[in-house]
């Protein structure tokens, strides 16, 4: 006797469910399904971890960049105390100008020990040497000289006004461009642009002050031996604000809201995602120790992504490729099952 209900012979649907191919496929898709939540939450964590690579690879190279740069400069601080404190330095410009320039071994010594820290410190562009006697040395001349008088006139300006407010023995400054303009003769010039910062200290008695101005391409040299990412942009960032960056451009970190509070941060170094025109930006820092100075990088966040995207391509097409023939097989073992069984 025929048990089943008239309702479920006329239910198509219901047959369709019930049968023995349609349980088979449901089956069979499970470990699909399962095979595409692994490839997604696979991929997902490689992500992750190569995202936390590169932002912790990134952030120790800044560090790294940071670290020389700090020593360069901390050497220029040395050698200046070094120069000042210097017996025979001192003794020259306590002479009146007239009379150092008549003692040519002493005049000679002397710009020779200033030629000496130029050429073998790689940081150093240039040193000058402003008596308060009136006399001037500078390794930016080939015969040495750049105008007298300038020591008054440095004292005069911002510069001197900093020192005495600041009631400093040294500062280092972004640059001296009031000086730039009167230091050199009428057929020499002096650029700005040529240095990325500036030391400058007082000679001891206030006889003088030396300068000492960091090489603006030695720095752009460094920035180009390390490699961010398409895109990036690294720069360097004087205390008072001056930039030195490895793209054609004066200033993009000093003015950015993120940059002026990571000033007033207490962090030495570290990073985060920022805004900057339009799109997301790995933000990095790390700063001086001792020394008012921050190295700085942005780096684009779809710079990042691209070195996961080779991975979720690959991500996709596997599982993509898996899923297809998975179904295929499914669909033929099913086929071949229920053809038996649906024919009895």
């Amino acid at each position: 006797k025929n048990t089943t209900p008239a309702n479920d012979k006329g239910n198509p649907f219901l047959r369709r469910f019930q049968s023995i191919k349609f349980q088979l496929v449901i089956g069979l898709l499970i470990p699909i399904i399962l095979l595409a939540v692994y490839g997604f939450v696979s991929y997902s964590k490689s992500e992750e971890a190569i995202i936390s690579n590169y932002e912790a690879s990134s952030l120790d190279t800044m560090n790294v960049i940071s670290k020389y740069m700090n020593f360069g400069f901390n050497l220029i601080e040395k050698s200046s105390l070094e120069i000042t404190s210097d017996i025979n330095f001192k003794e020259f410009f306590d002479l009146t100008k007239e009379s150092a320039r008549s003692l040519s071994k002493s005049y000679d010594d002397t710009f020779d020990r200033i030629s000496l820290n130029a050429n073998y410190n790689s940081f150093i562009y240039d040193i000058h040497v402003l008596g308060s006697n009136g006399l001037g040395l500078s390794t930016s001349s080939s015969n040495a000289e750049i105008n007298d008088d300038l020591y008054s006139k440095v004292v005069a300006s911002d510069i001197g006004n900093k020192f005495k407010e600041k009631k400093a023995q040294y500062l280092w400054l972004g640059e001296h461009s009031e000086l730039d303009k009167i230091m050199p003769k009428e057929t020499q010039e002096y650029k700005t642009e040529n240095y990325a910062a500036s030391l400058i200290r007082k000679l001891f008695g206030s006889k003088g002050y030396i300068i000492f101005d960091v090489s603006r391409d030695l720095i752009k040299g460094i920035f180009s031996e390390y490699d961010l990412g398409e895109g990036s942009i690294m720069g360097f960032i004087t205390g008072d604000g001056r930039e030195t960056l490895n793209i054609d451009a004066q200033t993009v970190f000093s003015e950015l809201p993120f940059y002026q509070a990571i000033l007033e941060s207490e962090e030495e170094s570290g990073y985060s995602y920022q805004n900057y025109n339009g799109s997301e930006y790995l933000f990095i820092y790390s700063k001086f120790k001792g020394i008012p100075g921050t190295v700085c990088a942005l780096v684009p966040k779809n710079t990042i992504l691209m070195q996961v995207s080779s991975l979720k391509t690959l991500n996709i097409v596997f599982i993509t490729t898996a899923s297809l023939l998975a179904a295929l097989v499914v669909f033929l073992i099913a086929r071949g099952i229920s053809k038996p069984i649906d024919s009895l």
